[in-house]
């Protein structure tokens, strides 16, 4: 923690450089910024390179006790020049460049702008005699002696605004510090509360990293818990919040509760004229944000001294100033009517029930469970009735006690006054019982109860809507279709149940192979869906449906924007959210190819989900593992990944069974057994068309060529004519090209795949191809294929399936014997082999010997390594 790497500075590196070059004759640099943003450490580099290139350097920090001084700061470099003040400078400036010989030294000032006159004289005649070349710190708004100031003014010396850091500069150096990966969440809360600043950064990371609120986990740092103010940070940053008059302080206060206000707001609580006392002293800045002028601290900081300064009773007094001040502006937007929520509630006011529950509403779009069930429980303690209750039941269910959620939604049902609240309260727990406890038929008959129960035939559809989506995931598609067309045809619809149907289209449209029809509706509904709270909440399932439909057909580059478009969405206090919408990326990440991508993002996802989610990410989640580490060739990972997904196998997803199957099939690849792989993508096929699902058909049978099957051409010609998506015009092209032998045939196939943004089935069709290749002799063009796989392999980011293993990494046997010494080196015995690959034990040993002696070897230990090219 002691070295800070220097990070995000090249650019003020390579003009410091020119700057203080001898080449050049310039004659240095002033680096100005604010205080921590990193001036001093820049100047450190700069002097160190310069040492490095043997030049001689010397290094003049200012002080303020110094600064009453003459020559204060520079004593100790030029000695004793005391006599005559006439030749004082001169002799001073001898001193100083004495042990210059003929290399011109590079002298650093930090902090000039507290140097005494004298020493700031010295300094000039180094620079304007070019003498030196002189780097010089100064604090930006500070006043600093004339000559230091002519410095810059009279065109002696560039000037170069040191800012604070950025984002991504901010966590790439807190990663490099911490020695691993800083989460995403966290490493936005250090840039907020930091601002970019290096010094504070540093202060931040020391205390959190104390009070154990910052910690490694699985492999990722996170930050969790409330914001540590150590003593040290307190004093940096209270420097310049004391002695303030009163009326500054308590405008601060305000700030710090309620942060950046509209101006509006502001003048209601304070004077303007203090408002802009406090601008001009740069404890607030005013800026333009939405056409409105916006009000907040200078830094964030300053906040956190000031809350951890705060009284109990002066601020609920300020809180409900605060409050009262933003009830008469226009709620204009979610935050603010949170913010004016959470103000009143913790204030002397008292509680109004519309706000508290809109407010828990506006929680519950962002996903932050805790906040909507504290903000919901206050509503219906101050007397709310169904709206608060409903908001409550889904803070309970989706993020916190589903049980209870459960019997909440249950006594809103049975104490419904009318068809809108029997429906409203009845698809919320039908909802809960299906996805968040595996109650299928439960689930069922409380939507079939409501539909009962309904009065008015044209509330029905409001209850069909997630009928089609249930039927949808059970793998009921033409039940599906049709309750959905029949919803959306019903007109105008609650944001919830368009939602409901439009899942239920996407998933079974996916399924069957229509992705044509998967247009600009379904893109819209994605826009949309956030524009209600009931609605909201399972738009990333919905948009995983979309994305797995969307990578079924070949649409790779689609499925992977539609799955970043999800993250932003996601607050970043919703941690089981934020995994799901991450798991939605990994699955997109996984169809482009990026396997060490989509396995990292699958792990973290998984440990973050385990023992907090029931709804079937933990199941899907351990799907993506298992396939990323077969596709990886990690077969002992895909194998263990496999069996957590069967553990979390989800009753309610039998759309996905295809795709289970199918994660079996590359278990058994990654093992070695191409035999294994065929079979189980040939069963996941067979249960895809069983069902009529003929997108997942094509799907399996494409895996099933790329484990080297010579079967499936005819059929996946002949899914061409009702499947639509590039997927299966790809594989139907290597299907019989593989059949054939046809090494053309082959890239073709491998091209269409790339440009289809599937990499990974590109490079297996490259690398069969290859070996076609090989086989005819034609050495130029194998190497071509060769080349072409190798390059595709790297863009994968660590795959390695049969295919590629094959061709990359060959050995003197054939594919049975490679299949049977594969399955030998994981420790299976020839009995083991021979019933897995279903021959006799005679042939397992016959192909072992003869392997052993092409590869001259029979130790089977050895064959691992021997595969892997070792």
């Amino acid at each position: 923690m002691s070295d800070w790497p220097l990070t995000g500075r090249d650019e003020e590196l390579a003009a410091i450089d020119r700057a203080t070059s001898c080449k050049t004759g310039a004659r240095g640099v002033v680096l100005a910024g604010a205080p921590g943003v990193g001036k001093t450490r820049l100047a450190r580099e700069a002097l160190a390179r310069a040492d490095g290139n043997g030049r001689p350097t010397s290094w003049v920090a200012a002080t303020a006790s110094s600064r009453h001084l003459p020559l204060g700061a520079l004593a100790l470099l030029v000695g004793d020049v005391g006599g005559d003040p006439r030749w004082m400078l001169q002799r001073a400036a001898d001193a100083l460049l004495a042990v210059a010989a003929d290399n011109q030294p590079v002298l650093v000032v930090d902090d000039a702008h507290l140097l005494d006159d004298l020493s700031a004289s010295l300094v000039q005649q180094l620079v304007v005699q070019r003498k030196a070349s002189v780097v010089v710190t100064v604090r930006s708004g500070e006043p600093a002696p004339h000559a230091v100031e002519s410095l810059w003014k009279d065109g002696y010396l560039d000037r170069i605004e040191v800012q604070a850091l950025s984002f991504d500069e901010t966590a790439a150096l807190v990663t490099a510090v911490l020695g691993g990966t800083l989460e995403r969440t966290s490493a936005h809360r250090m840039y907020d509360l930091s601002d970019g600043n290096v010094l504070f950064l540093r202060h931040i990371v020391a205390g959190e990293l104390a009070a154990g609120h910052l910690g490694e986990h699985a492999g990722e740092w996170r930050w969790r818990g409330g914001v540590t103010v150590s003593a040290e940070l307190a004093e940096l940053v209270g420097r310049r919040l004391v002695g303030l008059p009163g009326e500054i302080t308590e405008l601060l206060d305000m700030l710090a509760l309620a942060g950046p206000l509209d101006e509006k707001a502001v003048v209601q609580l304070a004077p303007r004229s203090i408002v802009e006392k406090a601008e001009a002293l740069g404890l607030v800045r005013v800026g333009i944000e939405a056409d409105q002028a916006v009000v907040r601290l200078d830094h964030p900081l300053y906040g956190e001294v000031r809350l951890a300064q705060l009284g109990t009773l002066r601020a609920r007094r300020l809180r409900g100033a605060i409050a009262t001040a933003l009830s008469e502006l226009p709620a204009d937007s979610t935050a603010t009517t949170l913010r004016q929520a959470l103000l009143q509630l913790d204030s002397d006011l008292p509680p109004d029930v519309e706000l508290l529950t809109a407010a828990a509403q506006a929680a519950l779009r962002l996903f932050d469970w805790r906040l909507a069930q504290r903000l919901a429980n206050a509503a219906i303690q101050a007397g709310g009735g169904f709206e608060a209750s409903l908001a409550l039941s889904y803070a309970l269910g989706f993020g916190l006690d589903p049980l209870a959620a459960d019997r909440t939604l249950e006594r809103l049902v049975d104490t419904a006054g009318d068809d809108l609240q029997l429906v409203r309260a009845s698809a919320p727990r039908a909802g809960h019982l299906y996805y968040m406890q595996g109650r299928i038929s439960e689930a069922m008959q409380v939507l079939e109860q409501a539909r009962l129960a309904i009065h008015d035939a044209a509330m029905r559809p409001l209850v069909d809507g997630m009928r089609a989506m249930f039927a949808a995931m059970s793998a009921d598609a033409d039940t599906a279709l049709r309750l959905a067309a029949e919803v959306l045809a019903a007109g105008p619809l609650p944001p919830q149940v368009e939602l409901c149907a439009r899942w239920a289209r996407v998933t079974s449209l996916g399924a069957i192979g229509r992705t044509d029809e998967i247009g600009e509706p379904e893109d819209r509904q994605h826009r949309t869906a956030s524009a209600s709270y009931d609605s909201s909440l399972p738009r990333i399932g919905y948009g995983e449906q979309h994305v797995r439909a969307l990578c079924v057909a070949g649409r790779v580059r689609q499925a992977g924007d539609l799955a970043r478009t999800l993250r932003p969405d996601v607050r970043d206090t919703a941690d089981v959210y934020s995994l799901m919408a991450e798991s939605v990326v990994g699955r997109a990440d996984l169809a482009h190819g990026r396997v060490g991508a989509a396995r990292k993002v699958a792990a973290r996802c998984l440990d973050g989900l385990r023992g907090r989610d029931t709804s079937g990410w933990l199941y899907v989640t351990a799907m993506t593992l298992a396939n990323a580490c077969a596709m990886a060739g990690d077969g002992p990972a895909a194998r263990a990944a496999a069996e957590e997904m069967e553990r979390e196998r989800h009753p309610g997803f039998t759309v996905l069974e295809t795709e289970r199957l199918l994660t079996w099939a590359w278990v058994e690849a990654a093992e070695g057994s191409t035999t294994g792989a065929v079979d189980h993508a040939h069963k996941a096929a067979t249960h895809a068309a069983d069902h009529g699902q003929w997108g997942f058909e094509a799907f399996a049978l494409a895996a099933a060529v790329r484990f080297g099957d010579l079967t499936a051409a005819d059929r996946l010609v002949g899914l061409e004519r009702c499947v639509q998506g590039p997927l299966v015009t790809a594989a139907a092209t290597q299907a019989v090209a593989l059949a054939a032998s046809d090494a053309e045939g082959l890239l073709e196939a491998s091209k269409s795949f790339e440009n289809m943004g599937d990499l990974s089935g590109a490079a297996d069709a490259a690398a069969q191809a290859a070996q076609c290749y090989l086989i005819e002799g034609a050495r130029a063009a194998h190497m071509q294929a060769c080349s072409r796989a190798r390059r595709l392999q790297s863009e994968c980011d660590g795959i390695m399936t049969p295919a590629l293993a094959a061709t990359l990494h060959p050995l003197p046997i054939t594919d049975r014997e490679r299949e049977i010494v594969a399955l030998a080196a994981t420790g299976l015995s020839n009995r083991d082999i021979a019933e897995r690959l279903v021959i006799s034990l005679r042939t397992v040993e016959g192909h072992l010997y003869r392997a052993g002696a092409k590869l001259g070897t029979s130790d089977r230990s050895q064959f691992a390594a021997l595969l892997r090219g070792d």
